[in-house]
C-alpha cells in the first residue's frame, strides 16, 4: 500500500461513523419514544394502538444490550475501538437501570391519563359521567362485588345505545366500565397492562377497597377522583 493510498484509508476510517455512536444513538432514540408513545397513549384515551409499537421498541431495547456485548467482545478479540465499545456498554447498562431511578415508560401512560382527562374535560365532568352511568340498569350476570358491568369493546359493545360515549367522548377507546356499590372503575388497555380512573358516584372519598381492584400505581386528583395503571 502506497503513502497515498493508507493515508486515504486513515481519513475514511476517521470520517467513519463509529458503531458505538450509532448504538447509543438507537439506544436513547428507543428509550425517548417509548416515553413518548405512553404518555400519548394515556394523554389521548386510547386502548392498546400505541402500547403495541412501545412494546415492540421494548423488545429492540432488550435485544440491543446482548447483541451489543458480542460486538463488543468481537471489538476486544480483534483490538479496535475498545475504548469506545467499552463506553458504549457501560452507557447501555446505565440506560437498561434508570428504571430503577427515574419513573419507567409505563408510568407516562398514567401521568398522561390524569394530564389529558384534566386538561380536556375536568374533574367536575367525571363525577357528572359517575352520576349518568349510576343511573344505568344493571345488565345480567355482574360477578360479585361487581354490581354493573358493561363491556365497550368493539365485539359486545354494552355502551351503545347508553348516549354515554356520545356525551362524554373519553369513553371511546375504554375497554369497559364497572361499578361497585358507589365506585366506578373505567378501564383502558389489554394484554398485560390496564388503567384508568376511579371515580365515586356521591362524591364521597373511595375507600380502600376501590384499590383492591387493580394494584400498580395511583394519582389521586381529589379524595374521589384516583387514576390508576397496574404497573
Amino acid at each position: 500500500m502506497t503513502e497515498n493510498q493508507k493515508e486515504t484509508s486513515d481519513q475514511n476510517r476517521r470520517n467513519r461513523i463509529p458503531t458505538c455512536y450509532v448504538v447509543i444513538a438507537l439506544a436513547v432514540a428507543c428509550l425517548f419514544m417509548r416515553y413518548i408513545l405512553c404518555f400519548c397513549c394515556g394523554y389521548y384515551q386510547t386502548s392498546f394502538g400505541p402500547m403495541a409499537w412501545n412494546y415492540l421498541l421494548a423488545v429492540f431495547g432488550f435485544l440491543l444490550l446482548p447483541g451489543f456485548f458480542v460486538i463488543w467482545v468481537v471489538f476486544l478479540i480483534r483490538k479496535r475501538q475498545r475504548l469506545w465499545a467499552t463506553a458504549t456498554l457501560l452507557s447501555l447498562l446505565l440506560l437498561a437501570g434508570l428504571k430503577f431511578i427515574v419513573p419507567r415508560p409505563h408510568d407516562m401512560v398514567l401521568y398522561g391519563l390524569r394530564n389529558g382527562m384534566i386538561r380536556h374535560f375536568g374533574a367536575q365532568e367525571m363525577r357528572h359521567f359517575a352520576a349518568d352511568f349510576d343511573k344505568l340498569p344493571a345488565l345480567p350476570d355482574p360477578t360479585p362485588p361487581v354490581s354493573k358491568f358493561y363491556d365497550n369493546r368493539s365485539a359486545i359493545n354494552e355502551l351503545k345505545g347508553t348516549g354515554l360515549r356520545e356525551r362524554y367522548p373519553y369513553l371511546a377507546n375504554c375497554e369497559f366500565i364497572r361499578q361497585s356499590g358507589d365506585v366506578i372503575c373505567v378501564n383502558w388497555g389489554g394484554l398485560d397492562n390496564h388503567w384508568g380512573f376511579y371515580v365515586t358516584t356521591d362524591g364521597k372519598a373511595l375507600g380502600p377497597k376501590a384499590f383492591s381492584w387493580f394494584g400498580g400505581k395511583n394519582l389521586h386528583v381529589g379524595s374521589d377522583i384516583c387514576f390508576f395503571s397496574e404497573y
